[in-house]
């Protein structure tokens, strides 16, 4: 029964048991109601204030434990130099060039919050800018779901967390959606007020750009949501809304063409095929994806049970009295999106290399999935229907779990072996001395457990950086081209940096590295091993070896 009653919902099917009939217009669950007893009012509106203190407390708290642990990655670096190139007025550039491999709109929320453009500063602001995202993408949907766990499942889960924490476009990315899954749920209901649709139409175009301009990824993803647009709110809502994700289309076209100008791509590289076989790909998105759910079902159940006072499951009855019409589109909506999510990063990472199945790449999806789910087959009574005690344990919990406990283990580290902030070391983060002009690098050291090396904060100001280029992010460079690169810099002098080597067997081991492009099963009873493939051409590597010489620069044409 309750199965055949999530399809109705999901689906839209309404005909058999029952109708789900469109949500009245005032809300009891809301505080200010004229009719509603002036004790009552109040006791909903503290309810209600306690709520969204929760879920700042939790998104704060994770916020100060990004600030102290850092929580950067090379990525983020790219993201703090654009900002500070932003703040600078040079533009979206990294070291004086026109930067396209991440669009520019999260290093612009970065660049417009933060104080100075030093990049000890811009790491403080970088946490701050994802607080201010989180939140808002919190009350946009706590604007949009009647349903107060459905916000709580989307923001403060394990997954969202985890995300949350690091300098990433995800946030950005994440609000734009809870902004545009705002803008959609007030259109279908102001379609027969056409000037209020024309300003809500405006303001969902405004998302999706926002969107565009976070990830690459959103204009697909955008395309998905005008499907599940059509599915959840039907065809009217669909081509009111339309025009928005034409200006959206518009937008990213215009991108891709200004960067295909200014750099030869339209994202700013050459995006390569994926090497992997498509077995090995679906098996590993199959196993990302029961390892996220495991940990959002676990992390969901405990929710449900602290706020068990406040929900019961949706029966017929409730659903006949017409409780939570509304939420069950935009939950229907937040469902589709979510399928269209998966189906999304598990199509392109077929066709393009990027990274590989991750929290980056599922979490969204599988969050938007789950939570339309519980949305759909729960309900909160009206009055008391703001758990903020629930939320807030909830989310410490979802905070000390997420990323695979990985912040406790990190507090267990500070109070065994010292605690350092990451900012502080930035003024002692160089290499050792030489006044070359190019440095070929093969890799910096971290500056911490949790904060990545970064080659332009740790060489010396003016030097360029010449990576080798390496499977399977790039197209491997042989000798002759990576000799040809280094000569097209006309530098007066070139080294390679093997300060991080110390011993011949250490760079053995950096350049017999290899990356798993397929499964190989030797027998069904045997576990399956993989099928690997060199991260370096052989004639790179076998220079590098010849020229080694432990803890030193050695020049280009030794």
């Amino acid at each position: 029964m309750q199965a055949a009653q999530f399809y109705r919902y999901v689906t839209g099917i309404t005909g058999g048991l029952y109708a789900v009939p469109p949500a009245p217009a005032n809300s009891d669950t809301r505080c200010n109601r004229r009719d509603t007893p002036h004790d009552v009012a109040g006791t909903l509106c503290t309810a209600r204030a306690a709520y969204y203190m929760a879920a700042l407390f939790v998104l704060g708290l994770a916020a100060l434990a990004a600030v102290a642990y850092g929580f950067l990655t090379v990525d983020s670096w790219n993201y703090l130099h654009l900002a500070q190139a932003l703040r600078e007025g040079q533009g979206c550039s990294v070291d004086g060039a026109y930067f396209a491999i991440f669009p520019c709109g999260y290093p612009l929320a970065i660049a417009l919050l933060a104080p100075s453009h030093d990049i000890a500063s811009l790491i403080v602001s970088s946490k701050a800018t994802n607080l201010v995202l989180a939140f808002g993408g919190f009350w946009l949907l706590t604007k949009t779901f009647r349903h107060p766990l459905v916000p709580a499942l989307v923001m403060l889960n394990p997954l969202t967390l985890g995300l949350y924490q690091y300098t990433w476009s995800e946030n950005l990315s994440l609000f734009a959606f809870c902004g545009a899954l705002f803008a959609l749920d007030r259109i279908h209901g102001s379609a027969a007020r056409y000037g209020k649709a024309a300003l809500l139409v405006g303001l969902l175009a405004v998302f999706l750009i926002i969107g565009c301009s976070s990830r690459y990824f959103f204009a697909p993803f955008a395309a998905a949501m005008f499907v599940g647009v059509w599915l959840a709110y039907g065809r009217r809502t669909a081509l009111i809304s339309l025009p928005a994700f034409v200006v959206a289309a518009l937008f990213f076209v215009g991108y891709q063409k200004f960067n295909v100008e200014m750099t030869g791509f339209g994202t700013g590289i050459e995006r390569i095929p994926a090497p992997e076989t498509f077995g090995f790909l679906l098996l590993k998105f199959l196993l990302q994806l029961a390892k996220e759910s495991a940990w959002f079902a676990l992390a969901g159940a405990l929710l449900l049970w602290l706020a068990r006072r406040h929900w019961t499951p949706l029966t017929r009855v409730t659903a006949v009295a017409g409780y939570s019409g509304g939420d069950a589109r935009a939950c229907r909506l937040l469902f589709y999106s979510g399928l269209g999510f998966l189906l999304l990063a598990f199509y392109l990472r077929t066709k393009t290399q990027y990274d590989l199945y991750s929290p980056r790449t599922v979490s969204y999806g599988l969050t938007f999935v789950a939570a339309a789910t519980i949305g759909l087959v729960t309900r909160i009574e009206p009055r008391r229907g703001w758990p903020a005690l629930p939320v807030a344990l909830y989310g410490i919990v979802a905070l000390a779990v997420s990323q695979d406990l990985l912040l406790p283990f990190q507090i267990k580290d500070s109070l065994k072996n010292g605690y350092v902030y990451a900012p502080q070391l930035l003024d002692r983060y160089h290499s050792k001395a030489t006044d070359a002009d190019a440095i070929v690098s093969l890799q910096v050291p971290d500056l911490t457990r949790m904060v990545d090396g970064f080659g332009s904060l740790y060489y010396p100001k003016g030097a360029t950086i010449v990576e080798i280029y390496a499977a399977p992010y790039r197209v491997r460079d042989t000798l002759n081209d990576l000799k040809e690169r280094i000569g097209g810099l006309h530098a007066r002098s070139c080294v390679i940096d093997f300060t991080p080597f110390h011993s011949r067997a250490q760079l053995q081991d950096y350049v017999d590295q290899t990356y798993p492009v397929e499964f190989s099963f030797a027998s069904l009873l045997h576990v399956p091993g993989t099928i690997q493939r060199p991260d370096f051409d052989p004639s790179v590597k076998d220079y590098l070896l010849r020229v080694f010489r432990p803890g030193q620069f050695v020049p280009c044409t030794a």
